[in-house]
């Protein structure tokens, strides 16, 4: 399976203009190899709490142009924006393949730091997506802290984390994603952005692909552009007969 991770600036609270960012990233150079598309947390307006004004229905604008996107390259889209759902606000992980949204999940760990708990409803249940016979479990942005809730009971193939995760703490971000992949012996692909969010934080980047052996297989620095990576089913688990370590949790 090979994953395109995007990591580019969202421009603050504006979905048309990071719908016009996104497609002419995606409509350079040869994309027929790719099977699943990641964009960064909020991709369609960066992270606000600002979410009575920019929350969206599941048939809103902005699903449907992830499913633009499912159509036009035959992919899965995994990406998260603000939803509004029965009278309450989430920060929603969708995966959106051309056939409609396949899975949702509400992001379980709210950033009280920025008063994200404020603004939203924080979710229940984790979520587990079976895609080409690989095992994806989406997570985003402030789950990457904390270990238990990226607990491989499932045999998952392959964590991704979408975030917009500031440059003053991207070491944390860099060494997090490692820790997941070399516990949970499993591919982590974390999808970040850079530039300027309209409350005045830096992002720097940071996005990488981290193999079951917690070794960077691919990684995008500090610059926008799309960076692919590929997740070797069998090789992971050759890996994990090799070093059954799982058995033991």
């Amino acid at each position: 399976m090979n994953i395109a991770g995007l990591q580019y600036e969202i421009i603050w609270e504006d979905p048309k203009a990071n719908f016009d960012v996104i497609t002419t990233m995606l409509s350079k150079g040869n994309k027929k190899d790719i099977d699943v598309v990641v964009l960064p947390e909020m991709f369609n307006t960066g992270f606000s709490m600002n979410s009575a004004a920019i929350a969206e229905s599941m048939d809103g604008p902005s699903i449907q142009f992830l499913q633009s996107i499912a159509v036009t390259y035959d992919v899965l889209v995994i990406a998260s924006l603000a939803i509004k759902d029965n009278g309450h606000y989430y920060n929603r992980c969708v995966g959106v393949t051309a056939t409609g949204v396949e899975f949702s999940y509400d992001k379980k760990h709210l950033f009280a730091y920025a008063n994200e708990d404020k603004a939203y409803t924080k979710g229940a249940s984790r979520v587990v997506f079976d895609y080409k016979g690989v095992k994806i479990c989406p997570l985003v942005c402030y789950d990457l802290r904390f270990p238990l809730w990226s607990y491989n009971d499932a045999e998952i193939d392959v964590y991704i984390y979408m975030a917009n995760w500031p440059e003053t703490r991207v070491h944390h971000w860099s060494s997090l994603l490692v820790a997941r992949a070399i516990e949970n012996q499993a591919y982590v692909v974390g999808v970040n952005r850079v530039g300027q969010d309209g409350t005045g934080y830096e992002y720097n980047g940071k996005s990488a692909a981290v193999d079951y052996n917690g070794v960077y297989s691919a990684e995008a620095y500090d610059q926008a552009g799309i960076m692919e990576s590929k997740v070797d089913v069998e090789a992971l688990k050759a890996f994990r007969r090799k070093l059954p370590f799982l058995k033991d949790q």
